[in-house]
């Protein structure tokens, strides 16, 4: 493990390919503030790979001891695992693009948190990049737990069926995200004025920059949605900054058709919906897909 402001100290053997500046294919991208699930979120990347990979860890808390909080991670592991430590709270996005500046790898994979890997994930993305070098974003269905009730999120598997998706909700699930470095370099990385919802606004920036999705109709990535998480404890911020971010593609590339207007209203529909109707709303579309 390295961390931002101390000698690195890898260990002589280790569990993983060793990721250097010459030969990285993939960093992993997590910004935490060191709640207890960030360890079973490491652990669902750590072993798993044969890939050369990192893990980017942006510590957003300067109170939290990193040598600490990744004491159960096995020293054999911790060498793949880059500590940047915020001297202060910046918040995700600002951690995510000061994380984002320290990484090697050739794609990116991002995860919250609170959510985990696939043992196959990594694998399957450096693969699936390396043969099909037009795309720039790889996304995955996503199993979500709920509580007792668990259910699969999908992913069209086209470009054109993501595109059209998009222009009117969030569809993706950045836990899930995937995207070549130089592309997200490219359109400027996160949106730092996005707060919350600051994936949604990437993909539709994306987009206008013409940048090629392909959909993988297998879950990569596991979601939690108990309460006391934040995509749940922060919905309705997340819904008033995907209407912004929406209301702002389409003012970019307004048409003036009714589709548009039909998205926008719908939007604004979600933020002032109550949290328990757009969670039944999400459940029952993945029931009626089969996905439950």
């Amino acid at each position: 493990m390295q961390v931002e402001r101390t000698d690195e100290h890898p260990p002589a053997e280790s569990a993983a390919p060793i990721c250097n500046e010459q030969r990285c294919q993939i960093s992993v991208l997590i910004a935490s503030l060191g709640r207890p699930s960030l360890i079973t979120a490491l652990q669902s990347i750590l072993g798993r790979s044969s890939v050369r990979f990192e893990v980017v860890l942006v510590l957003d808390d300067p109170d939290v001891a990193a040598e600490r909080l990744l004491a159960e991670i096995p020293p054999a592991q911790r060498h793949a695992i880059r500590v940047i430590q915020n001297t202060e709270n910046l918040g995700l996005t600002r951690s995510l693009n000061r994380g984002l500046a320290q990484c090697r790898g050739e794609f990116i994979a991002r995860l919250d948190d609170d959510d985990r890997f696939s043992p196959e994930r990594l694998d399957q993305v450096v693969e699936r990049f390396q043969a099909h070098p037009e795309v720039g974003v790889i996304v995955s269905d996503t199993r979500v737990i709920d509580g007792e009730r668990h259910y699969q999120l999908t992913v069209p598997a086209e470009h054109d069926a993501i595109a059209e998706a998009l222009q009117h909700r969030n569809i993706l699930v950045h836990s899930a995200f995937n995207v070549r470095r130089t592309v997200l370099q490219r359109v400027g990385g996160y949106n730092e004025a996005y707060r919350y919802a600051q994936d949604y606004e990437l993909y539709l920036r994306l987009l206008r920059h013409g940048v090629r999705f392909m959909g993988v109709n297998q879950p990569l990535a596991e979601r939690n949605e108990e309460e006391g998480t934040i995509t749940v404890s922060r919905r309705q911020h997340q819904a008033l900054f995907s209407l912004s971010a929406l209301c702002l593609h389409h003012a970019s590339t307004w048409r003036g058709d009714g589709d548009q207007v039909r998205a926008i209203c719908t939007a604004f529909a979600r933020f002032v919906a109550p949290k328990s109707l757009r969670k039944g709303v999400r459940w029952l579309r993945a029931v009626s897909r089969g996905e439950g």
